[in-house]
């Protein structure tokens, strides 16, 4: 199901993908490992951080397999529940948008697979973008803000409205839950 096969282990063949950015990890050469790539994007010796991984639209869609980015997103809306008790800095900012961004991903896989689509609607990119957008919108309940910092982080006016309507959404359903809701 990867790019140019792959084995049980996780791990991928590099071939035709910039192997630069993607982490080894204990794959052999050649190959690398889809989730070490993306909650490790460090080992590559490049400055390609997960948000860059997930926002690339030169790597194909089996460049991570659907495991992969469904535990990135599991672990990244989970691990800060657990770290948001203790007694020192921890940001949200950054974890909410790579759980949107993985989720985001997720489902745009999932969209462009489906039996009902005839062709592919977008690039599970597009979705990374939006999907980052949505859970910032609802955890921080600032629709503008975020729609501006969203657009100045890619750069893409072309998507101005979808973003402030996939923002003004995650808004509005936040706003229906409780105010202590994470």
């Amino acid at each position: 199901d990867g790019v140019g096969g792959g084995g049980g282990d996780g791990s991928r063949h590099a071939d035709g993908l910039d192997h630069r950015m993607f982490v080894r990890f204990t794959c052999q050469q050649g190959q690398y490992n889809d989730m070490a790539s993306l909650l490790l994007p460090s080992l590559s010796g490049s400055t390609a951080s997960t948000l860059s991984h997930l926002y690339s639209r030169d790597a194909d869609e089996g460049a991570y397999s659907d495991a992969a980015l469904l535990v990135l997103a599991v672990c990244f809306y989970f691990f800060p529940l657990f770290v948001i008790g203790c007694s020192f800095p921890f940001g949200l900012f950054v974890p909410n948008l790579v759980f949107g961004s993985a989720a985001g991903h997720l489902f745009g896989r999932l969209v462009n697979r489906s039996v009902w689509v005839t062709s592919r609607v977008a690039h599970p990119t597009v979705y990374a973008v939006l999907g980052a957008g949505a859970a910032l919108g609802g955890w921080t309940r600032m629709a503008i803000a975020i729609s501006a910092i969203m657009l100045e982080q890619t750069g893409n006016m072309d998507s101005l409205i979808l973003m402030m309507v996939t923002v003004l959404s995650s808004r509005f359903v936040a706003g229906l839950l409780p105010p202590g809701a994470f």
